[in-house]
């Protein structure tokens, strides 16, 4: 795996984490992550995930090790919620997560 494949692997497994049953949303939806790993600068924006998604959450700490062990980009950015990320106002700033319904009536994560 190159650089790119294990950022692209780390956005996958966000996206799978981001699932979520709207049932009872105040359980889901609170644990916030990158949403991809550092290629230019060193914070990439936040997201929030369900922790409930186990599975997809060691993929993403995997991919974070992969990214590591290659000497991808900067490194790792410090967790979420660091004052770094203020410098970078592309970035929306997200306070929570809710757990909402789709079109297709499967629920993700939505950043507020």
């Amino acid at each position: 795996m190159n650089c790119a494949q294990v950022d692209k692997a780390y956005q996958d497994a966000v996206v799978q984490a981001k699932a979520c049953a709207p049932a009872d949303p105040s359980a889901h939806c609170n644990l916030k992550v990158w949403h991809a790993l550092p290629t230019g600068c060193p914070c990439p924006c936040e997201t929030y995930i369900d922790p409930a998604n186990t599975g997809a959450i060691k993929q993403m700490k995997a991919m974070e090790a992969l990214w590591l062990a290659k000497k991808c980009g900067p490194g790792l950015p410090p967790p979420p919620g660091m004052a770094c990320c203020a410098l970078y106002p592309a970035c929306t700033k997200v306070t929570s997560g809710t757990c909402t319904p789709g079109p297709t009536g499967a629920a993700s994560c939505q950043d507020k």
